[in-house]
């Protein structure tokens, strides 16, 4: 399966800088290109409800940013899993869901 064939999946992905050890987890009901999308036009817009990435795109730059597809499920499974994946993986930024 090739990356675009991924990306255009549901499923729960972790975002992060290059350059930083900081990560979201995040569910993508729709696709990770979709959410991917979501996320860089408010973080270069400035609205993005998550602070620490806010942050973060000050810090390291938009371009730096990467996300990384950790599962792929049916979208009716994509906050479930983001939330068993939040508690394993014990993220520092974005925890909303626990």
């Amino acid at each position: 399966m090739s990356d675009a064939d991924v990306m255009g999946m549901s499923g729960v992905y972790k975002l992060y800088f290059n350059g930083s050890e900081n990560f979201y987890i995040g569910s993508a009901s729709v696709s990770f290109k979709v959410r991917m999308r979501h996320h860089v036009h408010q973080l270069s817009k400035g609205t993005h409800h998550n602070q620490p990435l806010s942050r973060g795109v000050e810090k390291y730059g938009i371009c730096n940013l990467v996300m990384e597809p950790l599962a792929i499920c049916p979208p009716s499974d994509c906050v479930p899993l983001e939330v068993a994946l939040i508690q394993f993986l014990r993220p520092k930024i974005g925890r909303a869901h626990v």
